[in-house]
C-alpha cells in the first residue's frame, strides 16, 4: 500500500533543494523507483528522493513506483521551480533638491513578481512595485537604491543605483560688490569670485557683457590696470 508521496506538491527556488517522501506500507522487500515525467530517474531507488540545487529543468511531475512479490502501486508530486532574473538594472540618477526622479528595474521570472525597494539597505515602506518614486528629493533622500524580486522561493537583488543631490550654482553677490574700487592707472587689479555648488564648477569672466578671453579661473588679474579696463 503506498499512503502518498510527502510533500505532493512543492516550490522551490533555484539553487534550492526539495526531498520527495514515498509514504508506503508495504510487507516484505520493496524496491522503489522515482521517475520525472514518466523517464526513470538514474540511481533513484529509495524511499526518499533528494534534490540539491534544484534547477530550471528539475520542474515536472514525479513518480514513485514501489514494487513487491504482491504486485506494485505508485504516487505523484508536483516540483515547481521558481526562477526570477532581473533583465535591466535601475540607473543613478542625480537631480537638483526639490525635483522628482524615479528608479525603474525590469525583471522576468515564472509566477508572480514582487518588488520591495531599500536605501542604503533600509526597507522602504511603500516601495513594493517596479517603478519606485521620489516626489521631491532632499539631502535625506540621497544614498544607494537597490531592489529585491522575488517569485514565490526565488529571489534576486539588483545592482546599487545611486541618488546624488545636486546643488545648484550661486555666486556671493555682496562679495563681488565690495569689490568695487576706484584704481589708478598701473595698479594690479584683482577680482575674486566666491561661489557655491556641485562641482567641478567652471568660470567665465565677462565685462560689460562681453567674455573676456583668458577669464576662466576663479581669481581674475589684470597686472596693469588701464582705462581700457574700467566697466
Amino acid at each position: 500500500k503506498l499512503d502518498g508521496v510527502t510533500p505532493a506538491a512543492a516550490s522551490v527556488g533555484v539553487g534550492q533543494s526539495v526531498q520527495f517522501t514515498a509514504r508506503a506500507s508495504v510487507q516484505g522487500n520493496a524496491s522503489y523507483q522515482w521517475k520525472r515525467g514518466g523517464v526513470e530517474l538514474v540511481g533513484a531507488t529509495l524511499p526518499v528522493l533528494n534534490i540539491e540545487s534544484v534547477q530550471a529543468e528539475d520542474q515536472g511531475t514525479y513518480e514513485v513506483v514501489v514494487s513487491n512479490e504482491s504486485g506494485s502501486v505508485s504516487g505523484k508530486a508536483v516540483l515547481v521551480v521558481n526562477n526570477v532574473t532581473i533583465s535591466r538594472q535601475p540607473e543613478s540618477v542625480q537631480a537638483v533638491a526639490g525635483r522628482s526622479v524615479s528608479f525603474e528595474v525590469s525583471a522576468l521570472g515564472s509566477g508572480k513578481l514582487e518588488y520591495q525597494w531599500s536605501r542604503d539597505g533600509v526597507v522602504l515602506v511603500g516601495g513594493t512595485g517596479s517603478v519606485f518614486v521620489l516626489g521631491s528629493v532632499g539631502a535625506s533622500e540621497a544614498g544607494v537604491y537597490s531592489v529585491e524580486v522575488r517569485s514565490g522561493a526565488a529571489s534576486v537583488r539588483s545592482q546599487g543605483a545611486v541618488l546624488t543631490l545636486l546643488h545648484p550654482v550661486s555666486i556671493n553677490a555682496a562679495q563681488m560688490k565690495a569689490q568695487e574700487r576706484v584704481l589708478v592707472g598701473g595698479e594690479l587689479l584683482r577680482l575674486e569670485a566666491s561661489a557655491s555648488g556641485t562641482g567641478p564648477l567652471a568660470y567665465q569672466w565677462y565685462k560689460n557683457g562681453f567674455a573676456l578671453s583668458g577669464g576662466t579661473g576663479r581669481v581674475l588679474e589684470v597686472a596693469q590696470a588701464t582705462v581700457a579696463h574700467a566697466g
